[in-house]
């Protein structure tokens, strides 16, 4: 199977990459110069549809949340690669730093849970555990649900702690609804986010990095603005998908016309 791929790879008219960090792993097998990248992009058009429709002081009154509460989510399928364990860590650390009787009331939302499999059990056990450890009260957990546009829309820092992505969807789809975002610096995440221009980038399984750049959120307004409008700006410039979807015709016309001519030249 692996040489299989392997030659898929190298004879292949066309193969397209989301994120260069994620091509360059290959970069051995682009013998023929048919590498190339498009990176991954989003409806936008729904979302600003979404954000028409639904107000986000009535999102948080559907879900019980405080209209004055600072909304921290991770969103994605429960999984050890998506560092939700990570996330509570760095709840934890937070909560040390910044106490409640600073005046900010937090909410704290891992969507995505998922019971599906023995490991998928073991694991949202294992979150869970950790939430009773630290003994955090402002913390839910919510099963995988198709309205998680809602979720987006009603939070204020969105958090990235995988530990393996190539080019995360849900890091657009948070610059889209225009949160706050800190990620691990993970694969494609920095392309995504033009290194520390629309989000804060931290290493990967470092709690204590995720709660401080949280913290430096909420000590330096100017800058969380300038980070979110550039979010927004950015993910409308590089990740339309209208935009991208002409690149990807284009990139099948460009493989066809190859094929043509590698075709009449073959003896």
């Amino acid at each position: 199977m692996r040489s299989l791929l392997q030659e898929s790879l190298v004879h292949a008219n066309r193969v397209i990459f989301q994120a260069n960090a994620t091509r360059q792993i290959f970069n051995e097998f682009d013998t023929q110069d048919n590498f190339r990248t498009i990176p991954g992009g989003i409806d936008l058009e729904s979302i600003a549809q979404f954000r028409r429709a639904f107000r986000k002081e009535d999102l948080r009154s559907k879900y019980d949340i405080g209209h004055d509460q600072t909304v921290i989510a991770i969103v994605g399928t429960t999984s050890e690669r998506k560092g939700q364990h990570i996330f509570i860590e760095a709840i934890q650390r937070l909560e040390e730093l910044y106490p409640y009787d600073s005046g900010t009331d937090f909410c704290y939302l891992i969507v995505g849970a998922r019971e599906s499999t023995d490991v998928d059990r073991t694991y949202l056990a294992l979150l869970k555990d950790k939430i009773k450890k630290y003994k955090l009260k402002n913390i839910r957990v919510i099963k995988e649900t198709p309205n998680v546009y809602e979720f987006f829309a009603l939070s204020d820092i969105y958090v990235c702690a995988s530990f393996e992505e190539s080019f995360p969807r849900v890091l657009l789809e948070a610059m889209a609804f225009e949160l706050k975002i800190v990620s691990t610096d993970v694969f494609g995440t920095s392309e995504i986010l033009g290194n520390d221009d629309a989000g804060l980038l931290v290493e990967p399984g470092n709690p204590d990095a995720i709660a401080n750049a949280i913290l430096t959120y909420l000590k330096q307004p100017q800058l969380a603005e300038r980070l979110t409008k550039n979010g927004y700006a950015r993910v409308h410039r590089l990740f339309d998908n209208q935009v991208l979807l002409k690149q990807h015709l284009q990139l099948l016309q460009e493989a066809y016309l190859t094929y043509e001519q590698e075709a009449k030249a073959a003896p």
